[in-house]
C-alpha cells in the first residue's frame, strides 16, 4: 500500500511523456523510471518498440547527456 510518506515528492519527480504519440502496428509499449544520484526520479512513458532491449537502448540514448548521474533504470512493459 502506498502511504503519503512513501509517495515521490513532486519536486523530486519529472514526467517526460508525450501523450500525443500513437502505438505503431506490431510494436510493444514500455515505460521507464530513471533514478538519479540525488534520488530524483524521471518517468518516460509511451516508448514504442519491438522488445525490451530496444526500449533500454532508447532510454540510454534519451538520457545520454547525463549518464554520469543515473543511479538506476527500470523498464516495464505496459
Amino acid at each position: 500500500m502506498i502511504t503519503p510518506e512513501n509517495r515521490i515528492k513532486q519536486e523530486d519527480y519529472a514526467n517526460l511523456t508525450d501523450y500525443s504519440l500513437k502505438r505503431p502496428e506490431g510494436a510493444k509499449q514500455f515505460y521507464a523510471f530513471v533514478t538519479f544520484t540525488d534520488m530524483s526520479t524521471c518517468m518516460w512513458d509511451y516508448i514504442f518498440t519491438r522488445d525490451r532491449f530496444c526500449a533500454h537502448m532508447l532510454v540510454l540514448e534519451k538520457f545520454g547527456d547525463c549518464l554520469n548521474y543515473v543511479h538506476s533504470i527500470s523498464i516495464h512493459e505496459a
